[in-house]
């Protein structure tokens, strides 16, 4: 259906407010995925953005923890406080690592309950308990590799891909119409590929470790999984896996793209 027969269909629904249209556009998109062929089981790791909540999804560890990571400590026994709760979330963490290798049945009643009791603590500091309050909100989010282990546990080899054109876009002011993000995007991409390949847009050979792994979380020792865990990378900030295959999805919705892994 063209994008003319979909507006008229629209507006036989009387489906005329921008908001509604939006979100009858993007179900009307998911639905043609799966009638394509893709599953409703299809899991989609994301940092917790509303689009990219389809779905089974899954949360990123790294942007769960990350706002204790930002918290400026008022002083000395605040900064013990926020140390005290990032400690425990950075060894649960350490085990979910090691659960997604070798996954264990049994043991899932374990992390629930551990997970449980993690975000249940109570501080005396309200930017602490909401932080943990919102971890809990989203346990099953959190906990989706207990079902489904090969879904990794953060997505910040995605977001890393972005994050160059995210900078220049900063540095320039933005654009002025709708039209001009396309062409720095268009060359990102491609300057992001060559990267990958060895190759640079001029031509020259990268210099090998030229790109360093991004640290997930600063002063922590490499909590993520190394890149070979994640197979071919594009710009995206949502992953999604579906019994090992990974496949991107990118960040323009309604227009969604989605490109095999």
């Amino acid at each position: 259906m063209g994008d003319e027969a979909w507006q008229a269909r629209l507006a036989e629904l009387a489906i005329t407010n921008e908001r509604h249209v939006l979100i009858a556009t993007e179900g009307a998109l998911l639905g043609g995925l799966v009638a394509r062929g893709v599953s409703p089981e299809l899991v989609v790791l994301s940092d917790g953005a509303p689009q990219f909540v389809i779905f089974v999804h899954a949360g990123c560890w790294i942007h769960a923890e990350r706002p204790l990571a930002k918290l400026v400590p008022y002083h000395d026994e605040h900064r013990a406080a926020i140390e005290k709760i990032r400690t425990p979330i950075w060894e649960f963490y350490k085990d979910l690592k090691a659960y997604r290798l070798q996954p264990d049945e049994a043991q899932r009643p374990v992390f629930e309950t551990r997970f449980d009791a993690l975000v249940e603590q109570r501080t005396g500091y309200p930017s602490i308990n909401g932080v943990l309050k919102e971890m809990r909100d989203h346990k099953a989010d959190l906990l989706r590799v207990l079902e489904r282990p090969e879904v990794p546990l953060h997505n910040n080899a995605m977001e890393s891909d972005i994050r160059e054109f995210v900078k220049r876009r900063k540095i320039s002011g933005g654009t002025r119409n709708d039209a001009g993000p396309s062409l720095p995007r268009h060359f990102c991409q491609l300057e992001e590929d060559l990267s990958k390949a060895g190759h640079t847009l001029l031509g020259l050979s990268a210099r090998p470790g030229s790109r360093p792994e991004p640290n997930s979380s600063p002063g922590r020792s490499d909590p993520q999984e190394s890149a070979a865990d994640y197979g071919p990378q594009r710009p995206s900030r949502a992953r999604l896996t579906e019994n090992g295959r990974h496949v991107a999805i990118r960040e323009q919705l309604p227009n969604a793209q989605i490109a095999g892994g």
